[in-house]
């Protein structure tokens, strides 16, 4: 086995080990059914088009499904973000922009680790995030369209402490969540497609799989943050408002860089 391999092997033994512990006696589950909308500052830099920076601000709006117990916290969630992004250094007077279309979806599951005190507790097992990204330039020619595609199984852990120890009603989440492996498919330096369908003999499906590549941090680096206040309602519903971060890099000879903010308001509705 190769160092690299190695590294990949321990690290997804990492995330491992928490969901296959033993969990604790659990209380009954908690379904809800979960709707958000709210607003993202999005940039980027991919040097297939320019070796500037690119922002600039987005609609969003996400749906899930979440199951909470004592042991587990699993959720399966899917957004989109819609706006326009334009040059942040030297925009000159061309008016250059590029319509920015994001799409995504996350699965995750983590289990109880630990508590610090009596109002908190910690919960650590991975996740599965899946980013879409569109971008289209309203001056240039042959690079005027980009997009990338790539899935990543990510190390994460959780927070959650209540605030007020006597009611109950309000509680602080904080997740973070780092990925180790990634399945990254985009276009080659300065070319519509990925390397995969330069090979014009082949058929879409599987041009599309031989142009997948395969990374780990070496080559993808990244970060998620999330942080949320979350009031339970009377009815058995929830509310939480969030501010999120989330940042990756890929280095190949069409480096991408690419960065989010963004504030949500979530309605989480009993099962």
């Amino acid at each position: 086995m190769g160092k690299k391999s190695k590294h990949i092997f321990y690290l997804l033994t990492l995330i491992a080990f928490p969901l296959l512990t033993e969990a604790k006696t659990d209380s009954p589950a908690a379904k809800f059914l979960g709707t958000a909308a709210g607003y993202t500052y999005g940039g980027l830099r991919d040097y297939g088009i320019s070796p500037l920076y690119y922002g600039g601000h987005h609609i969003t709006g996400e749906a899930g499904y979440y199951l909470y117990k004592d042991s587990i916290l699993f959720n399966i969630e899917a957004g989109f973000s819609h706006g326009t992004v334009r040059p942040s250094i030297y925009p000159g007077p061309d008016g250059s922009k590029m319509k920015s279309i994001k799409a995504g979806a996350d699965i995750n599951y983590m289990r109880y680790a630990g508590s610090i005190g009596e109002r908190a507790k910690i919960f650590a097992g991975g996740i599965m995030v899946s980013r879409f990204g569109f971008y289209e330039h309203n001056n240039l020619m042959n690079s005027a369209k980009t997009n990338y595609i790539y899935s990543t199984i990510n190390a994460g852990g959780k927070l959650t402490r209540e605030i007020d120890a006597g009611s109950g009603r309000y509680m602080l989440l904080v997740t973070v969540d780092v990925p180790v492996l990634a399945f990254i498919t985009r276009p080659a330096y300065s070319y519509i497609k990925p390397e995969g369908f330069l090979n014009h003999n082949t058929g879409n499906i599987r041009s599309f799989f031989s142009s997948i590549e395969i990374s780990s941090i070496n080559r993808f680096t990244g970060i998620g943050t999330n942080v949320e206040i979350e009031r339970k309602l009377s009815n058995g519903n929830t509310v939480r408002l969030g501010y999120s971060w989330e940042f990756f890099d890929h280095k190949n000879s069409n480096r991408l860089k690419s960065a989010l903010h963004g504030i949500t308001i979530k309605k989480f509705f009993s099962l």
